[in-house]
């Protein structure tokens, strides 16, 4: 530095630098230790000056590497650069911050100092924790210059090269903002020599740092722009302080490129708005996306459209090919959505498999019901992930700014609501939000709120419907089938209120209630000495896609006492041919408890027995469709006489359900069918009324040609 610095202004710029100073003697003693670090140690000036760093830092390992780049530097007199996790032995304070994904490092860099043929060892110690209470210590840290320290060496050239060899910049200017001296950090920043930077005006290196605002920052740290020899821009850190020296202010400030960490905080801001997997924007930046596009078209009087997205069967190929292949499918949805948009639009992932999309500037609004439409097409086609053919479908709910509203949150609930519509509609296709179907909604809601207090409050019960013995009229079973009385509505159907229990997952905790019920039941009759029978019991498609579910049925029977011989489960054919592999390890370990097993509503699926076989089913049961003309079309009675035919040659048992006259009793009977249930025989009974109906006589025949 020149020579208009002063000793006492030399003290200030070590005391009060924007880094951690300490210098060791030639006996490794503590000669200097400045604010910073006596700030973040919390050990004062007077508890460490001669003594060792070892001495000073009891807790820190007698191997830490420190020590060695210590002995090093003594020994060759080079520099040394290392990072090291220091904070958790020497600064307290940030015991606060610290957490196991961003842990708190500094930059050590070590020299070697010659004065006066003694060697000294210089540590400078930078924080480099890019976390929120940076500018918080940089601004105390600049306080700090503004006062004075005792205690500091007076060896002028001792001063000089801790200036000299800290890593900011360090420039003095005067009052009219014309420099005085740099160090040579200064020099290596602007890539200026030391004599093309003494007495240029600040500004030319600070772009409008000494303005008539100056003052206003004065004492704080800013971010600014800086311009080097070469005529390029970049981003500083500037703290400034000043004093005076013989009754002339001299300001001091200490510069800091930034250009890395703006670059890290880019990153770190893409990756919190984006999601990681397929790039997209995240939720976080659709809402802000969303906010923007709402404002603009309200002040240019345009159309917007909100989109969601959700991959139809997506969960099973998550589940029966990976998760890698499901993130591969996931990447290359992002892919196809991408490509049918416009640059000016936006696709986000907002979780799991749902999608969403927001349209500009759009005039009709059928051009949203081309993207939609678009969207379909390129989901027609299978698409190949790893050498495996999926083919997955999408359903879109589509909902418009102005008309339907101007809030971004109700956009997004409305087109959630359109969403589910279009997958309660068959699913791989689109829905437009209306009134009618907000109605729809509110209903859904009001029925799904009443079905969580009806849970609590049980009033959900099971009814038993017979199953009799074709050949000899004999009740064998009963299936199992849940009820639901409203206080104020009566019954409700099943057919309403099972798909709101799926699409909530209240299914899970009724499907447990009611297998659990009817064993219990089940139990409960054969401990009176009642007439064992199977009770049958539904599974849904969701709880067929729980894992440990045979666990689930293990423990269950075990605590209920049941036999499981009299258990039997039925599956939708529907599922089984969607769900062919990942259905079948499932079944085959409850079949494995010696539950039966069935195929329920056979013949909707357009499955062939010989299909079927590779299942370790028991029974099939014709669809009450099939059944229910049987005596009238001709068709349905030759496909119910090739179920039955088909079955008994592979060793299966059939029931017919829906039984409702004697034509078709005598139909299936002629065709060997196995069993029959329906209202010829019983509707479904209350437990006391099947008990009174049907248990208490064990060779009663409830069904003859007579009947």
């Amino acid at each position: 530095m020149q020579h208009l610095l002063s000793n006492n202004l030399l003290e200030n710029i070590v005391d009060h630098n924007a880094v951690g100073l300490i210098v060791l003697d030639a006996e490794k003693e503590v000669i200097v230790w400045n604010r910073w670090i006596a700030h973040y140690s919390g050990k004062s000036e007077a508890d460490v000056m001669g003594k060792s760093l070892a001495d000073i830092f009891p807790e820190l390992p007698a191997d830490m590497y420190l020590f060695k780049i210590v002995e090093d530097i003594y020994q060759d007199h080079f520099p040394k650069i290392v990072t090291q996790s220091l904070h958790r032995y020497l600064f307290p304070l940030y015991q606060d911050i610290k957490t196991k994904k961003n842990r708190i490092k500094q930059n050590i860099i070590l020299h070697a100092l010659n004065s006066e043929e003694k060697w000294y060892v210089l540590v400078q110690i930078f924080d480099m924790t890019a976390s929120d209470r940076r500018e918080q210590i940089l601004k105390e840290q600049a306080y700090q210059m503004q006062q004075l320290t005792q205690n500091l060496q007076d060896t002028r050239t001792y001063q000089y090269a801790l200036l000299e060899n800290t890593l900011d910049a360090l420039i003095t200017f005067d009052n009219n903002g014309h420099i005085l001296s740099v160090n040579k950090a200064a020099t290596r920043m602007f890539n200026h020599s030391l004599e093309e930077l003494k007495f240029k005006h600040i500004n030319t290196l600070i772009i409008d740092y000494y303005s008539l605002e100056f003052k206003t920052f004065l004492d704080n740290i800013i971010e600014t722009v800086a311009i080097n020899s070469e005529g390029k821009y970049f981003p500083i850190e500037v703290g400034t302080g000043s004093m005076f020296i013989e009754e002339q202010r001299i300001f001091i400030a200490s510069l800091r490129d930034i250009s890395e960490r703006k670059k890290i905080d880019e990153q770190l801001r893409f990756f919190a708005l984006h999601d990681n997997l397929t790039g997209l924007a995240n939720r976080i930046l659709f809402q802000e996306r969303l906010d923007s596009a709402i404002a603009l078209a309200h002040r240019q009087s345009e159309m917007i459209a909100v989109m969601m997205l959700d991959l139809d069967k997506f969960k099973e190929i998550n589940d029966s090919r990976g998760h890698r292949v499901g993130d591969l499918l996931l990447k290359k949805v992002a892919e196809v959505l991408l490509s049918a948009i416009r640059d000016v639009d936006t696709v986000a992932r907002l979780s799991g498999d749902e999608f969403a999309i927001i349209l500009l500037a759009l005039q009709d609004p059928e051009q949203a019901i081309l993207v939609a439409e678009r969207i379909l097409q390129y989901f027609s086609e299978p698409l190949v992930i790893q050498n495996f053919t999926l083919k997955i479908g999408v359903s879109i709910g589509i909902t418009l700014y102005p008309y339907e509203s101007n809030e971004a949150d109700k956009l997004l609930s409305y087109a959630d609501t359109a969403m589910y519509k279009a997958k309660n509609s068959g699913r791989n296709c689109y829905q437009y939000y209306s009134a009618e179907l907000h109605s729809e909604t509110l209903h859904r809601k009001e029925l799904e709120d009443s079905l969580r207090q009806a849970i609590e409050k049980q009033e959900l019960s099971l009814y038993y419907q017979p199953q009799i013995d074709l050949k000899t009229g004999k009740l064998v079973g009963a299936e199992a089938l849940l009820r639901w009385s409203h206080p104020q509505k009566g019954f409700i159907s099943p057919v309403e209120f099972i798909p709101i229990a799926e699409e909530s997952g209240l299914i899970h905790e009724i499907g447990r209630w009611v297998m659990e019920e009817a064993c219990m039941q089940n139990k409960r009759w054969q401990m009176q000495g009642y007439y064992p029978i199977v009770i049958s019991v539904n599974l849904s498609a969701v709880q067929l896609r729980l894992k440990n579910l045979a666990n689930d049925f293990s423990l269950l029977l075990r605590k209920s006492g049941l036999d499981a011989k009299y258990l039997e489960l039925e599956i939708t054919e529907t599922f089984l041919m969607e769900n062919a592999d990942s259905s079948l390890l499932t079944l085959k370990e409850l079949r494995a408890l010696n539950v039966s097993l069935a195929i329920d509503d056979f013949g909707t699926g357009y499955s062939s027995l010989g299909y079927l076989k590779r299942f370790p089913v028991k029974k099939v049961k014709i669809d009450r469709s099939f059944v229910n003309e049987l005596e009238t079309d001709n068709d349905d009675a030759m496909i119910v006489k090739a179920v039955i035919s088909l079955s008994h040659s592979l060793g299966l048992k059939v029931i017919a359900e829906g039984v409702e006259n004697k034509q078709q009793i005598v139909f299936l009977r002629a065709e060997e069918c196995d069993e029959i249930q329906g209202y010829f025989i019983s509707k479904p009974l209350s437990k006391d009324d099947f008990e009174e109906q049907y248990l208490n006589v064990e060779d009663q025949i409830y069904l003859t040609l007579e009947n």
